[in-house]
């Protein structure tokens, strides 16, 4: 995997946090966009762009998708930047993927206007018990946006580095 390299600030953090420049398209006229389900499969496999850059603070237009994915909650962690990694599997499968839940009260995520979003997803997934884990899974249906991120190892990563990036809404699926 390709290191595309990082930035003292991080990796495209406002991007990330919903709070760079290109945020308009979500809003689509002050509704959201509409969402379109995928699969974590289709979402590993589709193709990282060559020409992103480390220190773009623009989306790319492959990033322009607000999507939801059904999977099982599997781990639920805080990282280093104060987001919360989620690693979702596949219900029947081995492939995983990472979506994550900026801090509101902190960074790029305070400059967000999805802030009461990421407190919402955060607060609810503070009320499971007991907590996700290889043995205690949860079916989940996560709402938020694609995001290339650049590869660092994490656990539940898939093979392009796509990601769920922020997640904008969580729910048991029924």
């Amino acid at each position: 995997m390709e290191d595309r390299g990082d930035t003292k600030e991080g990796w495209r953090r406002d991007v990330k946090a919903l709070a760079d420049s290109d945020v308009d398209w979500l809003l689509n006229g002050g509704m959201y966009y509409p969402a379109e389900y995928r699969t974590i499969s289709e979402l590993s496999d589709l193709e990282t762009p060559s020409d992103l850059k480390k220190d773009s603070d623009r989306r790319h237009l492959k990033e322009e998708k607000l999507i939801v994915v059904g999977g099982e909650l599997i781990e639920v962690k805080r990282e280093s930047d104060s987001d919360i990694h989620l690693v979702i599997k596949e219900e029947h499968g081995r492939k995983s993927i990472i979506a994550e839940v900026p801090n509101p009260d902190v960074g790029e995520g305070r400059k967000s206007r999805f802030r009461e979003n990421f407190r919402a997803v955060r607060n609810w997934l503070g009320t499971l018990s007991p907590r996700p884990s290889k043995s205690n899974h949860y079916p989940v249906m996560v709402t938020g946006v694609i995001f290339f991120d650049k590869y660092h190892n994490q656990t539940g990563a898939s093979k392009n580095e796509v990601e769920i990036h922020p997640v904008l809404g969580i729910r048991i699926k029924e």
